[in-house]
């Protein structure tokens, strides 16, 4: 089984100006965990260790992937490892911004998905690595209840774990329906 775990809450540097608190993060490396989102995978941590997890895989080069997989690494007492294919989507210029004042461009950019983010990834293309990443790792790890890995992710692989599931569309709606420090359990 694949639980897929949304990284927690983030201490986004432009996020007092955003009305609910979100803010794109994308491809910054730097933004990490904030109390709130170190409280929300810790108790993440504690339901997930329930399952037979052998291991948890993150993008360890970014510090809000490393942080949560390392709580849940150590919660679980499996060992964490990078895998680089896990990265979020390269938001370019939207990067730091709150949701609610770009959320019109990213609506066009999940409508067009071959249309790049200003400086950043077409949609379609992230997509498909995320695709292939997933059927990669379900193909070690799916329709075996007998035991689990963890994959650290971010909000746009929720949205897209729909389609790849069979159980619908690519999420395109403002407020998601897996929060931060959310899981999913895919069989």
């Amino acid at each position: 089984m694949i639980i897929a775990l949304r990284h927690g809450h983030t201490a986004a540097p432009n996020a007092q100006h955003s009305p609910t608190g979100q803010v794109v993060n994308g491809g910054d490396k730097s933004v990490d965990l904030d109390a709130q989102g170190v409280q929300e995978v810790q108790e993440a941590a504690l339901q997930i260790c329930e399952y037979p997890v052998l291991e948890v895989r993150a993008a360890m080069a970014y510090k809000r992937d490393a942080s949560s997989g390392h709580i849940v690494s150590q919660v679980c007492g499996v060992p964490l490892k990078d895998m680089p294919s896990l990265a979020p989507w390269d938001s370019g210029a939207l990067t730091g911004q709150p949701l609610e004042a770009v959320w019109d461009v990213l609506s066009i950019l999940m409508d067009i998905p071959t249309v790049a983010a200003p400086g950043g990834q077409a949609v379609g293309d992230w997509a498909a690595k995320w695709a292939q990443t997933f059927e990669q790792v379900y193909a070690e790890y799916g329709k075996d209840d007998s035991r689990a890995v963890v994959l650290i992710v971010h909000g746009m692989e929720m949205r897209a774990l729909p389609p790849l599931t069979g159980d619908g569309e690519f999420d395109k709606s403002q407020q998601q329906n897996v929060g931060p420090g959310d899981f999913v359990i895919i069989h």
